[in-house]
C-alpha cells in the first residue's frame, strides 16, 4: 500500500507534535457563517501554519479547487513557507471536511511525510496543547504568487513531479463512461438528494443528478461525530453500495473537496487504488453532453 500512515490519532500526534508542521486546512462551503481564518486566529495547533484551500489551486481553471502544476505548486509552497523535508500534520476544525483535500494534494506532489489528524475535536476534548494567543492572520487566505521566481524552495524543481494516477480528468472519466467500462467504479460523495437530482445543487445554475453508473455515498456516512469511522463500520458502508476493492476507484463530489473524505476512508482500510476526478460535478455537469447527466437512479 503506497499510503500507510495516512491518519494519525490525538495520542500520536501528542508523541512527535514538536517534531511536526501542523497545518489548519480548515475550509466551509461558501453559505456557511464560518469564517476559517478568524478562527485560526483565536485557536490552533501549537506552530500551525494556516492553509489557505481556496487559493492553493489552478488559477487557470474555471473551476474551483483544481491542483495546480508543478511549477505553481512550487511557488505556493515558497509563499506558505513550506519544505518537502517538513512532517506534515493537515487537520481542520470542521470535523475533517477539508483536511483530506490537502492530504490528497501533498501525496500527488510526493510529499514523504504527511498525514490527516484524525480528529482536532479529540484532540481538545482529550487535553491536547493549543495555542489561544490572539493573532492577526488577516489575508491568510490569499496567496500572491506572481512574484516568486525562487523554484527550488520547497525542494530542487527538478525533483518534484505530480503523480498523474492519482487524478482522473473529464476527458478520461468521459471515456470510460461512453465505453461503459465495468473494470472501474465512480463512488460520489454528495448528499442523496442531489445526486439524485431531486434537490439543487448549490452553484447555481448547475443542474443536479449523477454520471451513469455512479455509487452514492454521502461523505458524511464515513465520520461520526467529525471522527473517520473504525475499519469495520467504514468496510460495512463501501460493501453496502457495492465496492469491490479490487477495482480502480473515482471518487468525485461537487468540487472535489469531499470526494477527498471517501479516499480517505478507502486508505483506512487499506485500498489504494484510487483517483480523484478533480473537477467532479461542477465539471461534468458544465461539459457531458446530453444524456450523461441521470437526474433519478431509476433510470441508471
Amino acid at each position: 500500500m503506497r499510503f500507510p500512515n495516512s491518519t494519525i490519532k490525538p495520542s500520536q500526534f501528542k508523541v512527535k507534535s514538536s517534531k511536526c508542521l501542523p497545518l489548519d486546512c480548515s475550509w466551509y462551503m461558501p453559505a456557511s457563517p464560518r469564517n476559517p481564518v478568524r478562527e485560526f486566529e483565536a485557536m490552533r495547533l501549537p506552530g500551525a501554519k494556516f492553509f489557505p484551500l481556496d487559493a492553493v489551486k489552478n488559477p487557470e481553471s474555471p473551476y474551483p479547487h483544481m491542483i495546480p502544476n508543478v511549477r505553481d505548486f512550487l511557488k505556493y509552497m515558497n509563499k506558505l513557507g513550506i519544505k518537502r523535508s517538513d512532517d506534515l500534520i493537515v487537520y481542520d476544525l470542521g470535523g475533517n471536511f477539508s483536511a483530506s483535500r490537502i492530504l490528497w494534494m501533498f501525496q500527488v506532489f510526493g510529499h514523504p511525510q504527511v498525514s490527516l489528524l484524525d480528529d482536532f475535536t479529540t484532540y481538545k476534548a482529550e487535553g491536547g496543547e493549543l495555542d489561544t494567543a490572539p493573532i492577526d492572520a488577516t489575508g491568510a487566505d490569499v496567496v500572491d504568487i506572481s512574484d516568486v521566481t525562487d523554484l527550488d524552495f520547497y525542494a530542487p524543481r527538478d525533483s518534484v513531479s505530480m503523480d498523474t494516477t492519482m487524478f482522473t480528468t473529464y476527458e478520461q472519466l468521459h471515456a470510460y463512461v461512453r465505453a461503459a467500462r465495468s473494470d472501474w467504479q465512480i463512488i460520489d460523495a454528495r448528499p442523496r438528494d442531489r445526486f439524485n437530482g431531486t434537490a439543487p445543487e448549490p452553484r447555481p445554475g448547475l443542474p443536479s443528478g449523477h454520471i451513469p453508473g455512479a455509487l452514492n455515498l454521502p461523505f458524511g456516512e464515513c465520520l461520526d461525530g467529525g471522527k473517520f469511522r473504525s475499519p469495520a463500520e467504514l468496510k460495512t458502508l463501501f460493501a453496502g453500495i457495492g465496492v469491490d476493492g479490487s477495482k480502480p476507484i473515482v471518487v468525485m463530489c461537487g468540487s472535489g473537496v469531499t470526494a477527498c473524505i471517501l479516499r480517505t476512508a478507502l486508505l483506512i482500510i487499506g485500498i489504494d487504488n484510487i483517483s480523484v476526478f478533480d473537477g467532479s460535478w461542477t465539471e461534468w455537469a458544465q461539459r457531458a453532453p446530453q444524456g450523461f447527466i441521470v437526474p433519478d437512479p431509476r433510470a441508471s
